[in-house]
């Protein structure tokens, strides 16, 4: 395939736009972060609506003025907007994925809907027509065409299962999906949950009981685990029945008293980190709940790990849009280890 030339030093990507929706691939552009082969989106091309995966990942603006473009090429330049950092991070981040022999990841790929269940009133579970191989606590980038594409947990990797809580306009455009529909699909990405021992703690707060439930699938020799699954109210409650078909012994915490055990999940787990020994504790959940969980596995010499969320652009460490006190979420997290005095001690000797 016939690529458009780098613009200069200064180019970021350029995008072919080939009418094959079949010829997909990541290519080295020379001086550019990254060359990536998408599909002609079913629209023209503008700096407003530009319908491919990738818009999320940089503030995209069409080359410079009086460029003549070929044509089917579309390509993108980084003038004053996009700093020196945000390029290098981009040269890293590509070298990264071809290094790990993961540069399809960057791609989105197109799975259909093969099962639609209602958890709740605001939350559904997709079950997709594809699989691939994931880590628990990673994430996928889902992407809509000419609508948006954002990050969602893995809740299954074969097949790729998603549950998705009507929290926003693109959440809700999900919601509106039925069997058959496609979706495209970038991943896995980030880094995930590893368990260590025999006797895991797993807290899950409201929508963040989505990635524990595969960990929990996923550890099927561990002698010992339990499950911490809280919510408002017991009617935001769900996956309680999968966490206990993975052996899980399941404590349901509501903030009304209207199921389970009252109050917060974070009281829960204080209670059993004082009464049973285990050896490491794996939460998703709201950042409150984090913080203190954090706090309680500093207090007990526990390690732990941590599920965190923040607004993600590219998903692949690029645009810099999910930085939390210098990490990038999407490539250094989701999943970001609590460091104890035990477990310093430990890796230290």
């Amino acid at each position: 395939m016939k690529l458009l030339p780098c613009i200069g030093s200064k180019s970021i990507i350029a995008l072919s736009l080939p009418e094959s929706k079949d010829n997909l691939q990541v290519v080295d552009l020379g001086e550019c972060t990254a060359g990536v082969v998408f599909p002609r989106p079913s629209a023209t091309p503008t700096n407003a609506g530009l319908s491919v995966a990738h818009e999320a990942a940089y503030h995209w603006r069409p080359a410079r003025p009086g460029f003549a473009l070929k044509p089917g090429f579309l390509a993108l330049s980084s003038p004053t907007w996009l700093s020196y950092n945000q390029r290098e991070a981009g040269k890293t981040a590509l070298a990264r994925w071809k290094a790990r022999g993961q540069a399809q990841q960057m791609l989105p790929h197109p799975l259909r809907i093969a099962r639609i269940t209602q958890e709740t009133s605001k939350i559904k579970t997709f079950t997709l027509d594809g699989s691939l191989v994931a880590q628990p606590g990673q994430f996928v980038m889902v992407w809509l065409p000419r609508l948006n594409e954002k990050p969602f947990s893995v809740v299954n990797d074969e097949p790729l299962t998603l549950t998705v809580a009507e929290v926003g306009p693109f959440s809700a455009r999900l919601h509106e999906l039925k069997v058959g529909d496609r979706l495209w699909i970038r991943g896995p990405m980030g880094r995930g949950f590893n368990i260590a021992g025999q006797r895991p703690l797993l807290v899950g707060g409201g929508y963040g009981v989505a990635p524990l439930v595969f960990l929990a699938s996923r550890a099927s020799q561990v002698s010992h685990k339990v499950a911490v699954v809280g919510a408002a109210t017991k009617d935001d409650l769900f996956f309680e029945a999968r966490f206990a078909a993975s052996g899980c012994e399941v404590v349901v915490v509501t903030e009304d008293c209207s199921a389970g055990e009252g109050g917060l999940c974070t009281d829960v787990v204080e209670v059993l980190l004082s009464e049973q020994h285990f050896d490491g504790v794996y939460a998703c959940g709201p950042e409150a709940m984090l913080d203190r969980v954090e706090e309680l596995c500093r207090q007990h010499g526990i390690p732990g790990q941590l599920s965190k969320e923040a607004y993600m652009r590219c998903g692949m460490g690029v645009c810099g849009s999910c930085q939390r006190d210098g990490l990038l979420v999407c490539s250094d997290g989701p999943v970001f280890d609590v460091k104890t005095e035990t477990a310093e001690s430990a890796s230290q000797s």
